[in-house]
C-alpha cells in the first residue's frame, strides 16, 4: 500500500496490526480507491481482542447499527481496482492524531485505543459524526482507556507486518544542504512577496495601508512557517523521520495541519485585534523520540525559530539603522515595529506553561503520566481559560502586555510606532 505518511517500526500492538491487515483486505475486496476512516472504524469493530472493541462494548454501542451506517457511508466511494491503494488525506490525519495520542497516554505502542481516539479527535472525518450519533465521545473513551489493560506490542526482534502495509520509510539522515533543497517554492514565494510588500511600504508604490497590510500579513505567515519548521527539524534530529513525508520540512504553511484553522483563523484574530495567536501545528511521533530532553527540545524548537526571526526583524532598531530621515518612510517603520511587536507577543504567549502551548510541551516529558492524563481529559477547556484571561481586563493580561511592551522598548522600538503600525495595518 503506497502512502505518504511514515510510522515507526515495531510500535504496533497485535490487535492494531490485525486491524490494519483486515482493513486493507476489506478495501481491496470492495475495490475502493482509498482507505477511508470508515474502513478503519469497521476494522476496529471486527477486532474483538482490541481495547477499542471493549471500550465500545462498555459504552453499550449497538454494533449492528453502527456497522450498517458505516457501510451506508461507504456506498459513494469510488471504485478503481487498477489504481494502487492509498490512504485518503482524512485517514492520514486520523493516524497522525492517533500517533500523537501515544505520548498523552504514555504507552510505547500504537494500539486500537489510539486509533479510536484519533477518529474522535479528527472532527472533519466522516466516521466522527457516525461515532457521535452512536453516543461515543472523546472524553468517554479517554476515561475508559484508563481502565483498560495495555494491549502490549510485538518484541523488538519481530518486524510488524503492518510496517509494509502503511508504508514505513527507513530513516535517512539529511544534511543541511538536503534540508534546504526541500524548502518549497511556496515558502520562497512568500518571502519574496513579503520583501516586495516591505519595499512598497518604504517607497510608496501602493497605498500605505494596503502595503503595510500585505507586509505584516505575509511576514506573519512566514513566521508561522519558521516556527513550525523549528518543531519539525528538532523532531527529525530526535528520531521522528515521519516529518519528512508529512512535508513539515518544506516550510509550506499549508502542510501544517488544517489550512483554515492553522493560517486563516490566526490572521483573522490578527486583523481584528492585533493579537499574535499560535497558528499551524505539526503532529510529532513522540514515541520515536526516546529522549525526554529531545522531546522537551521539540516543543522549544518553535520558540527558538520565532526568537531568531524576531532578532532579524529587530536589527534596524537595535543598531539604530532607521536614519535621520526615517519619518519620510514612517509607514514602513510603523509596519515593521508592529510586526516585530507581534513576534515578541507570540513568543511570550507560546512560552506560557498552559496545555496546548509550547511552554507546557517543554515541561510535559518530565510530568507524571497520571497528571498528563488528567490534563489531557480537559480537552479544549484550557483554551477557554486562555481566552478568559487574555480577552478580558485581568491582571494576567495587563502583566503580559506590560512585559511585551517592556521588551519592545528595550530593543529600541517606539511604542507610538507600534500603535501607528496597527492603525495603518487596519486600513479599512
Amino acid at each position: 500500500m503506497a502512502q505518504k505518511m511514515t510510522v515507526t517500526q515495531n510500535r504496533f500492538s497485535p490487535p492494531a496490526n490485525r486491524v490494519f491487515s483486515w482493513t486493507k483486505a476489506e478495501v481491496e475486496r470492495l475495490d475502493h480507491l482509498h482507505i477511508e476512516p470508515e474502513h478503519l472504524l469497521l476494522g476496529l469493530l471486527n477486532e474483538e481482542r482490541g481495547s477499542a472493541y471493549r471500550i465500545l462494548k462498555s459504552l453499550q454501542v449497538d454494533f449492528g447499527s453502527l456497522e450498517k451506517e458505516l457501510r451506508q457511508s461507504l456506498l459513494g466511494i469510488k471504485h478503481d481496482p487498477k489504481t494502487e491503494l492509498e490512504m485518503s488525506d482524512s485517514t492520514k490525519k486520523v493516524l497522525e492524531l492517533s500517533m500523537e495520542s501515544i505520548a498523552v497516554l504514555q504507552r510505547p505502542y500504537l494500539g486500537t485505543e489510539h486509533l479510536l481516539i484519533g477518529l474522535l479527535r479528527s472532527l472533519t472525518n466522516r466516521a466522527y459524526p457516525i461515532l457521535r450519533r452512536a453516543g461515543v465521545s472523546y472524553n468517554q473513551v479517554l476515561s475508559k482507556v484508563k481502565e483498560m489493560p495495555w494491549e502490549g506490542r510485538y518484541p523488538r526482534a519481530v518486524r510488524s507486518q503492518v510496517a509494509e502495509d502503511v508504508g514505513i520509510t527507513p530513516g535517512e539522515k539529511l544534511n543541511f544542504v538536503q534540508i534546504v533543497k526541500m524548502v518549497s517554492s511556496v515558502f520562497w514565494g512568500l518571502v519574496a512577496l513579503t520583501v516586495l510588500a516591505g519595499i512598497s511600504a518604504y517607497r510608496g508604490w501602493l497605498a500605505p495601508g494596503f502595503s503595510v497590510f500585505l507586509f505584516v500579513t505575509l511576514g506573519w505567515i512566514v513566521s508561522l512557517s519558521l516556527h513550525e519548521f523549528g518543531h519539525a527539524l528538532v523532531a527529525y534530529w530526535g528520531g521522528d523521520f515521519s516529518v519528512i513525508n508529512k512535508g513539515y520540512l518544506t516550510l509550506n504553511p499549508l502542510r501544517y495541519t488544517h489550512g483554515f484553522l492553522s493560517v486563516v483563523m490566526p490572521l483573522i484574530y490578527l486583523a481584528l485585534g492585533g493579537i499574535g495567536l499560535p497558528g499551524g501545528a505539526v503532529y510529532i511521533d513522540r514515541s520515536a523520540i526516546p529522549s525526554k530532553r529531545m522531546q522537551s527540545l521539540v516543543s522549544g524548537g518553535g520558540p527558538i525559530m520565532t526568537t531568531v526571526f524576531t532578532g532579524v526583524l529587530a536589527i534596524p532598531f537595535v543598531f539604530g539603522l532607521q536614519g535621520d530621515n526615517w519619518w519620510q518612510h514612517k509607514e514602513f517603520w510603523a509596519g515593521l515595529s508592529f510586526l516585530t511587536f507581534l513576534q515578541i507577543s507570540a513568543l511570550f504567549f507560546n512560552l506560557l506553561p498552559i496545555p496546548g502551548l509550547d511552554g507546557f510541551g517543554i515541561i510535559l516529558p518530565y510530568l507524571p503520566p497520571s497528571l498528563v492524563a488528567r490534563i489531557g481529559s480537559l480537552g479544549s477547556l484550557t483554551f477557554l481559560i486562555i481566552f478568559f484571561f487574555f480577552f478580558q481586563d485581568t491582571p494576567i493580561r495587563r502583566g503580559f502586555w506590560t512585559l511585551v511592551g517592556l521588551v519592545s522598548s528595550l530593543i529600541g522600538i517606539d511604542s507610538q510606532l507600534i500603535v501607528d503600525g496597527f492603525g495603518i495595518y487596519r486600513f479599512w
